[in-house]
C-alpha cells in the first residue's frame, strides 16, 4: 500500500514528477479522493490542464464511486459529496501566479474558519509565465517554493505541486523513457532540496499492462513514511489505482 511510504501531513509540501501521460495527475487525483473519503480533507486545487471542469469532476466520481459508468443518481449524489471536499481556482490569465493562488487559498481558508487541509497546484509550467524580467529562472523557483513552504506552515495545509521533468531521457537503444528523478525537473535543484516529499511517477508505456511506479523519493521525517517504490496497476474505466 502507498500509505506504508507516504503518508502526507498537514504543514508540510509534496513535489511530484514524471514524464507526461505517465499518470502523476491520476496518482495525485487517487490520494486526494482517499484523504476527502477517509479523513474529510477539504482541497483548494489549481489543475488548468484538466479544464474543462466538468470532465475533471466526472473522472474524479469514478475514482470515488469506482465505476467507470456511475448511474445519473448515483453520478449527483457523488458530485454533491465531491462538493463538500473541493474547491476549484480558475483565475484568469492575469492572475496565473503563485502570488494570487496564495492569497486566495488564504481566504478560503479564513472562511472556513481554517478547514482546509489540501492545497494543489497541477502542473508547474503554468506558473513559469509569471517569472519577473529582473528574475533567474532558479531564483524564481526558490522565491515561489518559499511561498508554498510558509503558505503550508502558516495554514497547517498539505500542499502538493507537479511538475514536468525538464526533458526526456531514452534507453540506449531508444526503446524506453528511462525513469527521472526529482532533480531531472527543469529549472532547478530546489525542487529536490527544498521540498518536504518528493515523488516520482513512472511506467513503462510500450509494455501493455505495465505497473504504474510510484517512487517515494524524498520523506524528511521518518514518522511520515520511506524511500522506496509502489508499484500499483491503473484501472482505465474507474481511474483507480490496484495492488499487482
Amino acid at each position: 500500500r502507498l500509505s506504508e511510504y507516504y503518508r502526507p501531513a498537514k504543514g508540510y509540501w509534496t513535489v511530484m514528477t514524471g514524464v507526461p501521460t505517465h499518470g502523476k495527475s491520476a496518482v495525485l487525483d487517487n490520494i486526494m479522493v482517499e484523504l476527502a473519503k477517509e479523513h474529510g480533507w477539504h482541497f483548494i486545487v489549481w489543475t488548468p490542464e484538466n479544464e474543462p471542469m466538468m470532465e475533471y469532476l466526472i473522472n474524479l466520481v469514478k475514482i470515488w464511486t469506482g465505476t467507470g459508468k456511475p448511474e445519473p443518481m448515483l453520478m449527483k449524489e457523488t458530485l454533491f459529496e465531491i462538493d463538500k471536499h473541493l474547491t476549484l481556482l480558475n483565475p484568469s490569465d492575469d492572475h496565473r501566479n503563485i502570488n494570487y493562488l496564495i492569497e486566495v487559498a488564504r481566504c478560503i481558508h479564513k472562511e472556513r474558519n481554517g478547514k482546509v487541509d489540501g492545497f494543489i497546484i497541477d502542473p508547474w509550467a503554468e506558473l513559469e509565465g509569471s517569472r519577473a524580467h529582473y528574475q533567474t529562472e532558479t531564483e524564481f523557483i526558490s522565491e515561489c517554493l518559499g511561498k508554498i513552504r510558509v503558505f503550508s506552515r502558516e495554514c497547517n495545509v498539505h500542499s502538493w505541486l507537479v511538475a514536468h521533468p525538464v526533458k526526456m531521457q531514452r534507453s540506449e537503444d531508444h526503446s524506453i523513457v528511462t525513469k527521472p528523478t526529482l532533480y531531472s525537473i527543469s529549472g532547478s535543484a530546489h525542487f529536490r532540496n527544498r521540498c518536504d516529499f518528493g515523488i516520482v511517477v513512472y511506467r513503462d508505456i510500450y509494455k501493455l499492462g505495465s505497473p504504474t511506479e510510484i517512487i517515494i523519493s524524498k520523506v524528511r521525517h521518518r514518522n511520515r513514511g520511506k524511500m522506496g517504490t509502489v508499484k500499483l496497476i491503473y484501472d482505465l474505466d474507474s481511474g483507480r489505482f490496484r495492488s499487482e
